[in-house]
């Protein structure tokens, strides 16, 4: 991305640690296990995504290992597949680059996409092309290929979790993926369930 990475303008930057830093005040997104905010590679310039989730202590209050059901779980789970695909790199996967964890909170480095596929399908007026929706179609089932290669089903695909960049689609978010030999139960949203769950 270039020498573009050093326009960014923040209030409120946190220094993660030597090499990565988040600005606080350029949130991308926020789901039920964190949030995602732009940051950047001290190193390179570069500017990356950075997914910061936490261990909510209120779900502890609720029932005793609750917090650790659903957060804990998860968030490890996933920071393992991340580790797991370190280095591997596909068009169609999002990148990862690294994790960084502060006890309760786990940082996990990430490509920086333009949008979501849901706001791209917003932007075209609520319907594809033929031609368009093949492309994407392609490409998503491209990455589910890769995936499935390194024995990951992701369970979770729908249209906030595929990301594009320069035209380019890419799966992302691996907090409910798991190894697709053990994979007996089916979870994610119930009218955008993967393809591997529909046999279920």
């Amino acid at each position: 991305m270039g020498n573009d990475n050093n326009k960014i303008k923040s209030k409120d930057v946190f220094e993660i640690n030597k090499r990565w830093k988040m600005f606080r005040d350029h949130q991308l997104g926020r789901g039920a296990f964190g949030e995602v905010y732009k940051g950047q590679d001290n190193k390179s310039g570069e500017i990356v995504a950075v997914k910061r989730m936490w261990i909510d202590p209120n779900l502890a209050i609720i029932s005793p290992g609750l917090a650790e059901m659903f957060n804990q779980d998860r968030i490890t789970k996933e920071v393992q597949l991340m580790l797991n695909m370190k280095g591997f790199e596909h068009d169609n996967i999002v990148k990862f680059y690294d994790f960084v964890f502060q006890k309760p909170t786990v940082y996990l480095i990430l490509e920086l996409c333009d949008e979501d596929l849901k706001k791209y399908i917003a932007k075209k007026g609520g319907r594809l092309s033929e031609s368009d929706a093949l492309h994407i179609g392609r490409q998503i089932v491209e990455g589910l290929r890769a995936l499935h290669t390194m024995g990951i089903s992701h369970r979770d695909l729908k249209f906030d979790n595929i990301l594009i960049k320069n035209g380019v689609c890419k799966i992302s978010d691996l907090g409910m993926g798991i190894d697709k030999e053990k994979h007996r139960s089916t979870v994610g949203a119930v009218f955008l369930r993967p393809p591997e769950a529909i046999k279920k």
